[in-house]
């Protein structure tokens, strides 16, 4: 290690800038007609990540994007350090993630969304799927 060699390296607040996480965010964009819809909606959001897997890295920053917009309570667990949380909320006897559980206000659970859209959908088409509105006839 040498001074030129170590000033390549990145600061802290660099190195987070850079991160998949905030790439992913900064360029996330849903349509007007979609916030309406997602904003009607007043719910909490548990999620369920860690920072090394690719489907979080890609899904999490997605809808902290949405709970932003809409106004929801996103509150985001690391897995490895709440093994019952994902036990409890394991779907299909699966552990992948991330899991993104969506409460109303009294926490009545309202839906789930598990690792990533299926092939041929979009996270929004699920999101709306889950949450038991179509939008398009709607709005």
């Amino acid at each position: 290690m040498d001074e030129t060699l170590f000033r390549k390296g990145k600061l802290f607040k660099e190195y987070v800038e850079s991160s998949d996480f905030e790439k992913v965010y900064k360029n996330a964009s849903i349509s007007v007609g979609d916030e309406k819809f997602f904003s009607s909606l007043t719910l909490k959001v548990l999620c369920i990540s860690e920072h090394w897997c690719g489907d979080c890295k890609r899904e999490v920053p997605l809808l902290a994007y949405i709970a932003h917009k809409a106004g929801w309570d996103f509150r985001i667990f690391g897995r490895d350090e709440n093994p019952a949380l994902l036990e409890k909320y394991t779907t299909e006897g699966k552990s992948v993630i991330p899991v993104f559980v969506f409460f109303d206000e009294n926490f009545k659970e309202r839906g789930r969304f598990v690792e990533k859209a299926p092939e041929g959908k979009t996270t929004l088409e699920v999101l709306k799927e889950i949450l038991g509105k179509d939008i398009s006839s709607k709005i």
